[in-house]
C-alpha cells in the first residue's frame, strides 16, 4: 500500500509495509525490505504492525513507524479520527517491554512457530506429497499449499469442517477467478500432536487413507 501521492522516494511518499516482522521465522527480516530496491525505499518505508496478533487479540494496539515528513501529517490525522488509543494498556505494554518480557516472549514464539511449521511440513509432505505442494515460509502464521489437481479447494474446506478440521480454501484470497486452487494452513495455535491428527484428517479428505477419531486443527490463529 503507498502512503501519499508522486514517487517513492519524494516527501510524502511511502511504502506501507503491513507485516509481522516480530515474528518472522528469518533471522534479518529487514533486509527483504532493502533488497527489494535499495535507492528507493530506505527512509521511504512506513511499517505498520499490530500487537493484537503478536501479544493477544484484546490488547487492541497497534503502531506505524513512518518517515519523517510523514509523522506530522499522520498525527494530525489521527486526531481527526479519536486522538489517541487508551493509555493505561499503552502505559502496562510499555512496562513490559521495558522489562524485557516482550522480546522474551517474541524469541519464544518464534522458536515455537519454527517448530510447528516445521511440523506442518513434514506431516504433508509424509501423507501428502502427491496432492499437495508447500514449502517453507519465513514469516507469518500460516502455509499456503497448492493442490496438485483441479479439485475444489472449497468443497475441501466443508468436507474437513465436517470432521473437525479447519482450513481457508485459497479461491478465496484472488481478485479474479482463482488461477490455481489450494488451501491456507494455520500452524500457530495446535501443538504437535493436532497437527498431525487435522493432517490425517486432511488425507482421508483426499481420499489418502484413513484417519482415527482425532482431529486436529489446521486453522487461523493469533500468537499466544
Amino acid at each position: 500500500m503507498i502512503l501519499g501521492k508522486g514517487p517513492l522516494g519524494r516527501p510524502g511518499r511511502a511504502l506501507l509495509l503491513r507485516e509481522l516482522l516480530e515474528l518472522s521465522l528469518d533471522p534479518r527480516p529487514e533486509d527483504v525490505i532493502r533488497l527489494m530496491k535499495p535507492t528507493v525505499l530506505i527512509g521511504a518505508t512506513a511499517q505498520a504492525g499490530t500487537f493484537t496478533k503478536v501479544m493477544f487479540p484484546s490488547l487492541r494496539l497497534a503502531y506505524l513507524v513512518p518517515p519523517a515528513d510523514l509523522v506530522e501529517p499522520l498525527i494530525k490525522a489521527r486526531c481527526f479520527v479519536d486522538r489517541h488509543s487508551p493509555t493505561l494498556p499503552q502505559a502496562a505494554l510499555a512496562d513490559f517491554m521495558a522489562g524485557g518480557h516482550f522480546s522474551a516472549h517474541v524469541r519464544r514464539m518464534r522458536s515455537l512457530y519454527r517448530e510447528r511449521q516445521q511440523c506442518l511440513l513434514e506431516a504433508l509432505d509424509r501423507r501428502l506429497a502427491g496432492r499437495l505442494r508447500s514449502r517453507p515460509d519465513p514469516a507469518g502464521m500460516h502455509l499456503v499449499a497448492e493442490l496438485q489437481s483441479t479439485d475444489d479447494d472449497l468443497a475441501i474446506r466443508d468436507r474437513c469442517a465436517a470432521r473437525g478440521v479447519q482450513l481457508s480454501p485459497l479461491s478465496r484470497y484472488y481478485l479474479g477467478a482463482a488461477s490455481k486452487p489450494g488451501l491456507l494452513l494455520g500452524y500457530t495455535s495446535p501443538d504437535r500432536r493436532q497437527i498431525e491428527a487435522g493432517v490425517e484428517q486432511l488425507a482421508a479428505v483426499l481420499g489418502q487413507g484413513s484417519p482415527g477419531s482425532d482431529a486436529g486443527l489446521l486453522a487461523s490463529a493469533s500468537a499466544r
